[in-house]
């Protein structure tokens, strides 16, 4: 049986659990019904992402001919290395992408292919990190710094 909201005998907090409830429940079905989301909270076994050392130092030099550290900035120099750092799914080499595509460094601006590469490096990034990879600590603390609003907004 309901009760009235304005009813004494109603607990105070029903409404409060009642939205609450709502909430959880719109979260979970976002989690069951789009993909993407299972796989950013690595709930999904069957994303196809899987992670590499392979193409490792192929992302770190991409990365510095894009920002020009101890190398002069160079964009083809920079495709050349990060082809070689997805081709073998381094999170790395998807960071650079989204970097790029986020910023139009090297390539045309594109916030949405951006968000789609973070989100592809992201699991691994944590995977080795929690391994004590400094790269990929510094490159994950990177997208949780300036990302963290949108990222929060979507989930």
């Amino acid at each position: 049986m309901l009760t009235e909201p304005n009813n004494p005998e109603t607990p105070k907090f029903t409404l409060e659990i009642v939205g609450l409830v709502i909430a959880f429940l719109s979260l979970v079905a976002a989690i069951i019904v789009i993909p993407e989301i299972r796989c950013y909270f690595e709930l999904d076994k069957t994303c196809p992402q899987k992670c590499s050392l392979k193409g490792y130092t192929q992302g770190i030099k991409a990365s510095n001919y894009l920002r020009g550290y101890k190398v002069k900035k160079n964009c083809n120099k920079v495709w050349h290395f990060l082809q070689e750092s997805i081709n073998y799914n381094n999170p790395i080499g998807f960071y650079n992408l989204a970097f790029m595509k986020e910023y139009g460094a090297c390539t045309e601006r594109d916030l949405l292919e951006a968000e789609r590469y973070y989100a592809k490096a992201i699991p691994c990034l944590k995977k080795l990190s929690k391994k004590g990879n400094i790269h990929a600590k510094v490159y994950l603390s990177a997208i949780y710094r300036t990302h963290l609003i949108s990222i929060m907004l979507k989930f």
